[in-house]
Protein backbone atom coordinates (compact mmCIF):
# COMPACT_ATOMS: atom_id res chain seq x y z
CA UNK A 1 0.00 0.00 0.00
CA UNK A 2 3.00 2.15 0.13
CA UNK A 3 2.12 3.47 3.74
CA UNK A 4 4.12 3.32 6.59
CA UNK A 5 3.47 1.44 9.83
CA UNK A 6 3.26 5.10 11.39
CA UNK A 7 0.63 6.01 9.20
CA UNK A 8 -1.23 3.31 9.20
CA UNK A 9 -1.79 2.86 13.19
CA UNK A 10 -2.39 6.46 13.52
CA UNK A 11 -5.66 7.67 15.67
CA UNK A 12 -6.98 10.94 15.35
CA UNK A 13 -6.13 12.75 18.62
CA UNK A 14 -9.21 15.54 17.86
CA UNK A 15 -11.56 12.20 17.47
CA UNK A 16 -10.60 10.93 20.84
CA UNK A 17 -10.91 14.07 22.68
CA UNK A 18 -14.74 14.04 21.40
CA UNK A 19 -15.58 10.42 22.12
CA UNK A 20 -13.79 11.62 25.41
CA UNK A 21 -16.08 14.68 25.90
CA UNK A 22 -19.27 12.79 24.86
CA UNK A 23 -18.47 10.28 27.62
CA UNK A 24 -18.69 12.38 30.35
CA UNK A 25 -22.29 13.64 28.97
CA UNK A 26 -23.64 9.90 28.65
CA UNK A 27 -22.75 9.38 31.91
CA UNK A 28 -24.35 12.49 33.36
CA UNK A 29 -27.65 10.79 31.54
CA UNK A 30 -26.80 7.62 32.98
CA UNK A 31 -26.59 8.82 36.52
CA UNK A 32 -29.64 10.56 35.98
CA UNK A 33 -31.52 7.62 34.55
CA UNK A 34 -29.82 4.56 35.87
CA UNK A 35 -30.30 1.28 33.57
CA UNK A 36 -30.99 3.30 30.07
CA UNK A 37 -30.28 1.83 26.89
CA UNK A 38 -28.35 3.97 24.07
CA UNK A 39 -32.07 4.88 22.53
CA UNK A 40 -32.95 6.68 25.83
CA UNK A 41 -29.57 8.19 26.23
CA UNK A 42 -29.53 9.25 22.66
CA UNK A 43 -33.11 10.95 23.40
CA UNK A 44 -31.73 12.50 26.76
CA UNK A 45 -28.59 14.23 24.81
CA UNK A 46 -30.92 15.31 22.24
CA UNK A 47 -32.59 18.15 24.93
CA UNK A 48 -28.76 20.17 24.18
CA UNK A 49 -27.09 18.92 21.33
CA UNK A 50 -27.44 17.21 18.10
CA UNK A 51 -26.74 13.60 18.28
CA UNK A 52 -27.06 10.11 16.54
CA UNK A 53 -28.15 6.41 17.80
CA UNK A 54 -25.05 4.95 16.24
CA UNK A 55 -22.50 7.66 17.28
CA UNK A 56 -23.83 6.87 20.79
CA UNK A 57 -24.17 3.09 20.62
CA UNK A 58 -20.54 2.96 19.85
CA UNK A 59 -18.93 5.11 22.68
CA UNK A 60 -21.20 3.22 25.25
CA UNK A 61 -20.06 0.32 23.74
CA UNK A 62 -16.39 1.54 23.71
CA UNK A 63 -16.43 2.92 27.14
CA UNK A 64 -18.26 -0.40 28.93
CA UNK A 65 -21.58 2.40 29.55
CA UNK A 66 -24.07 -0.56 28.28
CA UNK A 67 -25.99 -1.72 30.58
CA UNK A 68 -26.45 -5.49 31.17
CA UNK A 69 -29.86 -6.21 32.16
CA UNK A 70 -30.58 -9.76 34.64
CA UNK A 71 -33.87 -11.99 34.30
CA UNK A 72 -36.18 -11.17 36.98
CA UNK A 73 -39.71 -12.31 37.90
CA UNK A 74 -42.55 -10.20 38.30
CA UNK A 75 -46.83 -10.85 39.14
CA UNK A 76 -48.23 -12.74 36.16
CA UNK A 77 -50.74 -10.15 34.75
CA UNK A 78 -51.42 -12.07 31.55
CA UNK A 79 -54.96 -14.28 31.87
CA UNK A 80 -55.04 -15.58 28.41
CA UNK A 81 -56.78 -18.88 29.45
CA UNK A 82 -60.49 -18.06 28.45
CA UNK A 83 -62.83 -18.58 25.79
CA UNK A 84 -63.03 -14.47 24.65
CA UNK A 85 -62.23 -14.47 20.90
CA UNK A 86 -58.35 -14.23 20.29
CA UNK A 87 -56.95 -12.34 17.21
CA UNK A 88 -54.10 -13.60 14.90
CA UNK A 89 -51.01 -12.04 14.91
CA UNK A 90 -50.77 -9.54 12.26
CA UNK A 91 -47.47 -8.82 12.53
CA UNK A 92 -45.80 -11.36 11.07
CA UNK A 93 -43.33 -10.37 7.68
CA UNK A 94 -44.64 -6.41 8.71
CA UNK A 95 -41.70 -3.83 8.17
CA UNK A 96 -42.36 -1.18 10.49
CA UNK A 97 -42.44 1.93 8.48
CA UNK A 98 -43.76 5.25 9.60
CA UNK A 99 -45.45 6.41 12.70
CA UNK A 100 -48.75 5.49 14.05
CA UNK A 101 -48.45 2.23 12.06
CA UNK A 102 -48.24 -0.43 14.58
CA UNK A 103 -48.82 0.23 18.55
CA UNK A 104 -48.16 -2.48 21.12
CA UNK A 105 -49.37 -2.83 24.33
CA UNK A 106 -49.25 -4.49 27.75
CA UNK A 107 -49.88 -4.44 31.26
CA UNK A 108 -47.25 -4.68 33.84
CA UNK A 109 -47.16 -4.88 37.57
CA UNK A 110 -45.15 -2.62 40.21
CA UNK A 111 -44.94 -1.91 43.95
CA UNK A 112 -45.59 1.17 45.99
CA UNK A 113 -45.50 1.11 49.65
CA UNK A 114 -46.08 -3.33 49.54
CA UNK A 115 -49.37 -2.99 47.45
CA UNK A 116 -49.49 -3.77 43.69
CA UNK A 117 -50.52 -1.15 41.26
CA UNK A 118 -50.43 -1.89 37.23
CA UNK A 119 -49.24 -0.13 34.64
CA UNK A 120 -50.95 -0.52 31.33
CA UNK A 121 -48.72 1.20 27.84
CA UNK A 122 -49.10 1.79 24.13
CA UNK A 123 -45.82 2.29 22.64
CA UNK A 124 -45.21 3.29 19.16
CA UNK A 125 -43.63 0.42 17.30
CA UNK A 126 -41.51 2.94 15.04
CA UNK A 127 -41.76 6.03 17.44
CA UNK A 128 -40.64 4.09 20.37
CA UNK A 129 -43.23 6.81 21.98
CA UNK A 130 -45.78 5.68 24.65
CA UNK A 131 -48.61 7.04 23.13
CA UNK A 132 -50.90 5.90 25.85
CA UNK A 133 -50.73 4.91 29.69
CA UNK A 134 -52.88 4.16 32.77
CA UNK A 135 -52.43 3.26 36.17
CA UNK A 136 -54.48 1.68 38.49
CA UNK A 137 -54.64 -0.57 41.28
CA UNK A 138 -56.75 -2.86 39.81
CA UNK A 139 -55.71 -4.61 36.48
CA UNK A 140 -58.91 -4.80 34.77
CA UNK A 141 -60.58 -3.47 31.85
CA UNK A 142 -61.64 -0.28 32.63
CA UNK A 143 -57.25 0.21 33.16
CA UNK A 144 -56.52 -1.32 29.57
CA UNK A 145 -59.91 1.05 28.13
CA UNK A 146 -58.60 4.16 29.91
CA UNK A 147 -54.68 3.77 28.32
CA UNK A 148 -56.31 3.31 25.03
CA UNK A 149 -58.27 6.36 25.54
CA UNK A 150 -55.40 8.19 26.44
CA UNK A 151 -53.45 6.85 23.10
CA UNK A 152 -56.73 8.19 21.33
CA UNK A 153 -56.10 11.87 22.53
CA UNK A 154 -52.64 11.40 20.97
CA UNK A 155 -51.60 14.44 18.38
CA UNK A 156 -50.38 11.86 16.18
CA UNK A 157 -53.47 9.88 15.77
CA UNK A 158 -53.59 6.36 16.04
CA UNK A 159 -56.27 5.66 13.27
CA UNK A 160 -55.49 2.83 11.03
CA UNK A 161 -52.69 1.61 13.05
CA UNK A 162 -52.42 -2.41 13.98
CA UNK A 163 -53.23 -2.63 17.83
CA UNK A 164 -50.72 -5.47 19.25
CA UNK A 165 -50.88 -7.24 22.52
CA UNK A 166 -50.85 -10.52 24.03
CA UNK A 167 -53.77 -12.62 24.21
CA UNK A 168 -55.03 -11.68 28.11
CA UNK A 169 -58.70 -11.63 28.41
CA UNK A 170 -58.93 -7.87 29.29
CA UNK A 171 -57.62 -7.13 25.41
CA UNK A 172 -60.44 -10.01 24.38
CA UNK A 173 -63.19 -8.29 25.89
CA UNK A 174 -66.25 -7.52 24.50
CA UNK A 175 -65.99 -3.49 25.57
CA UNK A 176 -62.25 -3.48 24.99
CA UNK A 177 -62.56 -4.72 21.13
CA UNK A 178 -65.79 -2.63 20.42
CA UNK A 179 -63.59 0.79 21.50
CA UNK A 180 -60.78 -0.11 19.42
CA UNK A 181 -62.46 -1.16 16.64
CA UNK A 182 -64.49 2.24 16.59
CA UNK A 183 -60.99 3.62 17.03
CA UNK A 184 -60.53 1.99 13.51
CA UNK A 185 -57.52 -0.51 14.77
CA UNK A 186 -56.86 -3.73 13.03
CA UNK A 187 -56.38 -5.81 16.30
CA UNK A 188 -53.42 -8.15 16.38
CA UNK A 189 -52.53 -10.61 19.47
CA UNK A 190 -49.99 -13.13 20.35
CA UNK A 191 -51.10 -16.14 20.90
CA UNK A 192 -49.30 -18.84 23.18
CA UNK A 193 -45.82 -17.41 22.45
CA UNK A 194 -45.05 -14.12 24.76
CA UNK A 195 -41.82 -13.11 22.21
CA UNK A 196 -44.61 -11.94 19.62
CA UNK A 197 -45.01 -9.22 22.06
CA UNK A 198 -41.46 -8.40 23.09
CA UNK A 199 -41.37 -4.69 22.05
CA UNK A 200 -43.67 -4.55 25.05
CA UNK A 201 -42.14 -7.03 27.35
CA UNK A 202 -38.81 -4.80 26.84
CA UNK A 203 -40.40 -1.99 27.47
CA UNK A 204 -42.11 -2.73 30.75
CA UNK A 205 -39.17 -4.03 32.02
CA UNK A 206 -37.20 -0.69 31.54
CA UNK A 207 -40.04 1.41 33.40
CA UNK A 208 -39.51 -1.64 36.23
CA UNK A 209 -35.77 -0.81 36.70
CA UNK A 210 -36.43 2.82 36.36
Amino acid sequence: MKMSPSTFYYSSSASESADEALRIEIESVIRLLPDSGYRAVTAKLREKMQINTKRVLRVMRKYDLLCRKTRKFSVKTTQSGHKLCKFPNMLKDVKVERPAQILVGDVTAFDIQGKDHYLALLMDLFTRENVGMAISDKNDTALVLACLDDAAAHPSGIRGAIHHTDSDVRYCSAEYVARATALGLTMSMTVGNVYENAHAESLNKTFKRQ
